[in-house]
């Protein structure tokens, strides 16, 4: 898939933080669907992210939230260096999910 530097760049924005979702979803005047797709992407993956999160923090286990820290962290570069390349390749076992179930975005 052929992208443009800018639409990779709005892209890697929508994986750094939710305000940088919010910041991606918002700014571009004409978001392609390449930019549409890693936005869904993104946008699922901090809410299970913020969703696990809040049930990790009440285990008070280093061992736990380490592997938390790690597994999703693996998936947010995942994600930002598909975006790095300019290929729309979805998060492993859940991107599928979220291309349906935020396809509106």
């Amino acid at each position: 898939m052929i992208t443009n530097l800018s639409d990779r760049h709005w892209s890697v924005i929508g994986y750094l933080t939710l305000v940088g979702f919010v910041i991606a979803f918002f700014l571009p005047k004409d978001k392609s669907e390449f930019i549409r797709f890693h936005l869904r992407q993104s946008f699922g993956l901090w809410l299970v992210y913020l969703a696990f999160g809040r049930v990790i923090s009440d285990m008070d286990n280093w061992e736990i939230t380490a592997a938390y820290w790690s597994f999703f962290g693996v998936l947010f570069f995942y994600g930002i260096f598909a975006a790095i390349q300019g290929k729309s390749k979805t998060i492993p076992l859940i991107g599928p999910l979220f291309q349906k179930v935020f396809s509106s975005l």
